[in-house]
């Protein structure tokens, strides 16, 4: 009794601390994922880490008494009389090693099914059109002061010569400024009205969203009707807007909206003229369905928070410096805030979605490995068991395929079982998993098909090294085994 308990806990307490060593590895790797800034470093719960560590334990210690509280129960001469090792009879330990490798294929089969639905969720949501081209867009925010020496006029001529100065420097191809980027939280939401449709009411209020003239160029989002906004805008006293094609099917059906005239919430003593309709962009998060949005010239409604958007010819890295430089030429203490390529910004936004895949892949990877060696187990303890029977058969004539075969049907009846109940289980957990996936059903069949093939896999190649192991098998030696 002593020295079971003892090993139980050595081994348990071995265990326990590995765990704990995993957990920070696993913890350091996560922090490496980050992108800088996002958010703080994962801190390790030490309540939590405490509770797995003392159920390690007592997992461990309860699996090494059992058999001893089985060995009180034996037949001495039952004992004596067995051939194989062991306390338990070897027919009462077949079902038990069967029983434990089904329920391990259950659990990895629920693990794989969420991977996969998880995996498949996520390269969904990155092959999604953003509809704006983010390659190579190197983008920064500026915040000017909400003092009086900034008013509307000055906020205007502020960002007219940044326009100006950084679309000269050397290695910049286009140069565009915007109040709301895509994939950011709005920076302005308002009724929208429509002068000749007094009756329109929208289910929600639209973005409004300042730009300049050239940021549809530097983003590449699409013309889809009439004209974009253009310098000789400036000038003109007529305020004028974009709309997206999201706010045009919206209020409008799809049908003409050009020139229309709206007013915009804080803006409704101001009536701009629909002049084009313009492709959606994921203006709010890239699982969100965009939002119906209007543009209009910064000019026209000026905000005091801005962000530069830049499509370089260059190394971006070098141009950063150049461009804060010339924002700082036209006020010294006005700083570059949040330098970020647009691919960052995108790769921001799907954090939460790669951590969870990663992590999911992560969890089913270590029950997919105690599966192999369960089933590899299985394997084993048939050929070592039945070693003579198997000899007997082929000095009999029997091929090592019939033999395979023998030992494939008690690998497979397992598998099969824990193959259907893992399914079983699946199906009822995944719905709880719904609200984390983009694109792709809970039900989804490519994944419970793809995580049941994995398991049949590696029984299958369990099967084969059997295979392999029984024709190396020599009859005249195995008629004297055991």
């Amino acid at each position: 009794m002593s020295l079971l308990l003892t090993e139980a806990v050595i081994l348990s307490l071995a265990g326990g601390i590995g765990g704990v060593a995993i957990a920070f590895l696993v913890r350091k790797a996560v922090i490496s994922l980050l992108p800088i800034g996002l958010s703080p470093e994962p801190l390790l719960n030490s309540l939590l880490l405490s509770f797995t560590f003392l159920l390690s334990m007592v997992a461990g210690v309860t699996s090494g008494l059992v058999p001893f509280f089985l060995s009180t129960r034996l037949d001495l001469n039952v004992l004596l009389q067995q051939s194989g090792p062991g306390f338990v009879n070897p027919r009462t330990r077949g079902w038990i090693e069967r029983a434990l490798v089904a329920a391990e294929v259950a659990v990895c089969l629920v693990l794989l099914t969420g991977a996969a639905l998880m995996t498949r969720s996520f390269v969904k949501l990155t092959a999604i059109d953003l509809g704006f081209d983010s390659r190579g867009i190197l983008t920064g925010e500026i915040w000017l002061p909400n003092s009086g020496a900034y008013g509307k006029e000055r906020q205007v001529s502020f960002f007219k010569e940044v326009l100006q100065r950084v679309g000269s420097t050397p290695g910049v191809q286009a140069v565009g400024i915007t109040s709301h980027l895509p994939l950011t939280m709005f920076n302005e939401l308002g009724a929208f009205h429509d002068e000749n449709m007094k009756s329109l009411h929208l289910p929600r209020p639209v973005s409004v969203c300042a730009v300049s003239s050239d940021y549809f160029s530097v983003m590449k989002i699409p013309l889809l009707k009439g004209r974009l906004l253009r310098q000789e805008d400036f000038e003109s006293s007529a305020p004028v807007a974009l709309i997206n094609v999201s706010l045009d099917r919206l209020a409008y059906g799809g049908t003409s909206s050009l020139g229309h005239h709206i007013a915009l919430g804080h803006t409704a003593d101001a009536s701009f003229t629909i002049v084009g309709v313009v492709g959606d962009v994921r203006n709010l998060a890239l699982e969100k369905d965009t939002w119906p949005e209007v543009y209009v010239p910064y000019w026209q409604d000026p905000s005091s928070v801005m962000t530069i958007a830049v499509r370089p010819k260059s190394d971006r890295l070098k141009l950063a410096n150049s461009i804060e430089q010339e924002i700082r030429n036209v006020d010294r203490n006005q700083p570059l805030a949040s330098v970020e390529t647009m691919d960052d910004r995108i790769s921001e936004a799907a954090f939460s979605r790669r951590i969870r895949m990663i992590l999911a892949n992560l969890f089913a990877f270590v029950p997919l490995v105690l599966v192999s060696l369960g089933i590899y187990g299985i394997v084993a303890r048939v050929i070592s068991s039945r070693t003579r029977e198997i000899g007997i058969r082929i000095a009999l004539g029997a091929g090592s395929f019939e033999v395979a075969k023998m030992i494939a049907a008690s690998v497979l009846l397992p598998t099969g079982l824990g193959v259907f109940m893992g399914i079983c289980a699946s199906l009822g957990v995944s719905r709880f998993v719904r609200s984390y996936l983009f694109g792709v059903s809970n039900y989804d069949v490519f994944s419970f098909f793809s995580a049941a093939a994995l398991i049949f896999a590696v029984a299958a190649f369990a099967c084969y090294t059997a295979a392999r192991r029984v024709r190396a098998i020599d009859p005249a030696q195995a008629l004297h085994h055991g």
